[in-house]
């Protein structure tokens, strides 16, 4: 089974080869989103460094209190919930990952680096782009058959896929965002 990620840019990561982190290796900013038990409404990123455990969602419930108690039957069956019942958020399954203008230097850096060590191995790389900054995609040719290549080059042609991605809708459209499966 696969990880997928979705936004200006979307895909699926290279099985057993790239991890749903790998936009790590461009800068930008990433974040996890946190949504509270029984509404799912979701945590501010900002706010996440002051939650503790006596944080509840005010705008669905009158207290600490009210929340703890309609919401003991699902925090009990969230098997990620183990360690802390008195929690009442959880972290989502999802990584959101933003690059701005500010981010095309070193993204291009990056690019240009893994293309000098690995672009050999790809004969053909096409952007499909609709013109409206969502789901641009790729599709890519090996040089060679992929057992051909060793293991950590093939790592590196992939997070090279992605990098040429993100490349494009920042060069294009001055942005990009997408978030990855966990």
């Amino acid at each position: 089974m696969g990880r997928y990620y979705s936004g200006n840019i979307s895909g699926k990561f290279w099985f057993a080869l790239q991890d749903s982190r790998d936009a790590d290796h461009f800068g930008g900013k990433s974040y996890q989103e946190y949504h509270y038990y029984g509404c799912n409404c979701s945590i501010e990123n900002d706010s996440v460094d002051l939650l503790d455990n006596k944080s509840f969602c005010t705008t669905c419930y009158a207290s600490y209190k009210d929340h703890f108690e309609n919401t003991i039957e699902e925090r009990k069956n969230d098997k990620d919930n183990k360690k802390n019942k008195d929690k009442l958020y959880y972290e989502s399954e999802e990584l959101y990952y933003e690059f701005d203008e500010a981010d095309i230097s070193y993204v291009e850096k990056v690019v240009n680096s893994l293309e000098k060590e690995c672009g050999k191995y790809i004969s053909k790389y096409d952007i499909e782009d609709s013109g409206d900054n969502e789901d641009i995609t790729y599709k890519v040719e090996l040089s060679e058959h992929i057992t051909n290549i060793p293991n950590d080059r093939l790592e590196k042609v992939a997070r090279l896929c992605l990098g040429k991605q993100i490349l494009h809708s920042l060069n294009t459209y001055g942005s990009c965002g997408f978030s990855t499966e966990l």
